[in-house]
């Protein structure tokens, strides 16, 4: 039997039937190749879509998966969580990473057989009561976050998750802002060793090896 022969959607190049393919596999095909694929379906799924609550056009995320764009009807978490259109109970929102952050939160500080209790709920670290259940009350209040690479951070890790302790932050300056840091007074204000040291362009190790010792913050960055 002869190869049938038809042209890609995405590409336009002669699509032809792979040795072995099932015909009615072929006939179903409509790309080359998996790229073409991806490529056509980004496509055809980047159609904006109006909010059901402010009505402004907003685009599928990149990371968002077919089903849960299908049934986002919301452009933003404020929208989610306060919009006219939400009743309460359902935001929808159960597979967004805010939802997973707040999850996680209360996990660590209220479920004594979680892996991390002790470093938080063990150590006192808790949950304001209107955030325990509301998951909607703390969408409001942390909003969208900035980019991928923000987290929810406390900036005081001796306090709890509560209205002006968290905040959103990057990788970065939740390593700079651990039990374990090493605060120091430098260009006028208070902050970690480690940006001292990226300010000054000294070692962090010499830095904090001289601090030890006794020296002076100044004296210590210093070459």
């Amino acid at each position: 039997m002869s190869r049938q022969s038809k042209i890609c959607e995405c590409c336009k190049e002669p699509l032809v039937r792979r040795e072995g393919e099932r015909p009615y596999r072929f006939k179903k095909r409509r790309h080359c190749s998996l790229g073409c694929y991806n490529n056509t379906r980004a496509v055809e799924n980047d159609v904006p879509k109006p909010c059901a609550n402010c009505g402004k056009l907003f685009s599928r995320p990149r990371m968002q998966g077919q089903i849960e764009w299908d049934k986002r009807r919301f452009c933003s978490i404020v929208c989610a969580t306060t919009g006219k259109n939400n009743p309460a109970h359902s935001h929808g929102l159960c597979r967004t990473k805010l939802y997973g952050i707040w999850s996680g939160i209360k996990t660590r500080c209220l479920n004594e057989n979680d892996a991390a209790y002790k470093h938080y709920g063990g150590r006192g670290i808790t949950v304001v009561p209107e955030w325990i259940e509301n998951f909607e009350g703390f969408a409001e209040y942390m909003g969208d976050a900035p980019g991928d690479e923000y987290e929810i951070g406390r900036i005081d890790n001796e306090r709890g998750y509560e209205p002006g302790n968290v905040r959103w932050e990057t990788r970065k300056q939740q390593t700079r802002n651990t039990r374990r840091t090493l605060w120091v007074e430098f260009d006028e204000r208070l902050m970690s060793l480690a940006e001292a040291c990226e300010i000054a362009e000294a070692p962090y190790k010499k830095a904090w090896t001289r601090l030890r010792r006794g020296w002076s913050i100044e004296r210590a960055l210093q070459p």
